[in-house]
């Protein structure tokens, strides 16, 4: 009896200093959100298959569809199919006026499909009911698409389109939108792996590992976007790996290859390896700036091509950057009620203080610390400061658990049990974000803790 009592007492921290026993519960807890189904489940923790809800997500299901149906990324059928009744955008949205998220050129001049067609709606309606896009009154002919472009970028599709295909091919194409979001969790998965790894290459306590990783991926809003169908999952596996083979286990034309990917998923993301060239400059390292150029030259004239088949010119793009005000929006993105990382991760704004000794330990990690501050100012000069209609900062995702590598010096100090603390109310909030996804978009995850037919609404796309 004696000895179970012993073997139970200690049984904790073993499990906390494992390495394979804590990551397969980290990676279960990972799918838990997608135990539960979508906004129109009959209450808010019921069982059901993965929908997605809003913002991007039926837009990059609509061009897997387009993929993998037609072969092409020409949207407007597909979209048509949407207001027709057809899965094309998920579940939610057949039948729908959803808006297109499409764009085409004339002379040269960028055209959003908002700007030729009524939105928000009444549409009219087709000789069966379904909503077909109104073209605003005073528009000019001329401006009316003859094919409708993607205005998000389409490389996350196009290299997800493998997997669809494979689903069409065993006759399971009503499964594309639980597949999705499973493919989001396997991904950050994926990522978590990659990071403990990089974190090893800054300690050897496999607690603090544990701890960190569980505070960087459960603590963050990485957990939330593990149920979803945007890109930011596979940013945030690419970034991890990148900076795992340019700082811990040098690979660098492999790094190259990893941050090429983000730019032919979100060319702007392609400023988060921006630092590793630059170290490599700087320490006059030629022919390793080759080996990690090299790569991501070639991703960008695979983008080049892309749009000049897309968009009829290598220099047209899906999409603008806009300027905003930053260092309002700066605020924002650090204390905003509702999105800011205060109040949805602020385990992030803790491991700063950490990020000092980590730089001491290698200068090469300088590279990381450089990509946080140059993408946290790059997303506070953004117009759309928190990625549009989304939890949290969404742009910011992909660099978080870089930022919480600077928690692990911090678990070594005499702070120790205040990160603890606060990394497990980071993990109590993005639970609450992850299970009940589709309630995250418009509100602080807790505030659905609060009866109230308001915080319950759906909002539309």
């Amino acid at each position: 009896m004696s000895s179970l009592l012993n073997w139970l007492r200690r049984a904790p921290g073993r499990f906390f200093a494992s390495r394979a026993a804590f990551h397969v519960v980290l990676g279960l807890l990972l799918f838990v959100p997608h135990l539960f189904g979508s906004r129109e489940s009959p209450a808010p923790y019921h069982f059901g298959i993965p929908r997605i809800h809003s913002g991007d997500e039926p837009h990059y299901l609509v061009m897997i569809h387009s993929i993998v149906d037609d072969g092409d990324l020409a949207l407007g059928n597909n979209y048509d199919k949407v207001h027709a009744g057809s899965l094309d955008a998920g579940l939610l949205f057949r039948g729908s006026d959803l808006d297109h998220h499409t764009v085409w050129f004339v002379d040269g001049k960028r055209i959003h499909w908002a700007e030729v067609f009524q939105r928000p709606p009444p549409w009219n309606r087709d000789a069966a009911g379904h909503p077909v896009p109104t073209v605003r009154a005073g528009v000019d002919p001329r401006l009316l698409p003859k094919v409708e472009a993607p205005w998000n970028s389409s490389g996350f599709p196009l290299l997800l389109s493998p997997f669809f295909f494979a689903l069409r091919a065993v006759g399971l194409s009503d499964w594309y939108e639980p597949a999705a979001t499973f493919f989001s969790a396997l991904i950050i998965l994926i990522a978590s792996v990659l990071w403990r790894f990089l974190a090893a290459g800054f300690t050897r306590d496999r607690t603090v590992v544990n701890l960190s990783m569980a505070f960087a991926f459960l603590g963050t809003p990485a957990w939330h976007y593990g149920r979803s169908f945007f890109s930011e999952p596979y940013l945030l596996c690419l970034i991890t790996g990148a900076y795992l083979f340019s700082i811990v286990r040098p690979k660098l034309v492999l790094a190259g290859f990893l941050i090429g990917l983000t730019l032919f998923i979100k060319p702007i993301a392609v400023l988060m390896g921006f630092p590793i060239g630059v170290m490599l400059l700087s320490q006059r390292r030629l022919g390793d700036v080759m080996r990690f150029s090299v790569p991501v030259a070639l991703w960008l004239v695979a983008v080049l091509v892309q749009n000049m088949i897309l968009y009829g010119s290598p220099f047209n793009s899906s999409n603008e950057f806009k300027y905003g005000a930053p260092l309002y929006n700066a605020l924002q993105i650090l204390a905003h009620p509702v999105r800011g990382l205060l109040t949805t991760a602020p385990i992030v704004l803790l491991s700063i203080a950490g990020w000092g000794a980590i730089v001491k330990k290698s200068r090469l990690a300088v590279a990381a610390l450089a990509s946080c501050v140059l993408f946290f100012v790059v997303a506070a000069c953004n117009h759309a400061w928190s990625g549009g209609y989304c939890y949290s900062i969404r742009f910011l995702v992909p660099l978080m658990p870089i930022f919480c590598l600077g928690a692990i010096p911090l678990l070594q100090s005499p702070l120790r049990r205040f990160v603890i603390f606060v990394g497990v109310l980071s993990i109590c909030v993005n639970f609450c974000a992850a299970v009940q996804y589709w309630r995250a978009f418009h509100n602080h995850p807790f505030l659905y803790l609060i009866p109230s037919t308001e915080w319950d609404a759906a909002p539309s796309a």
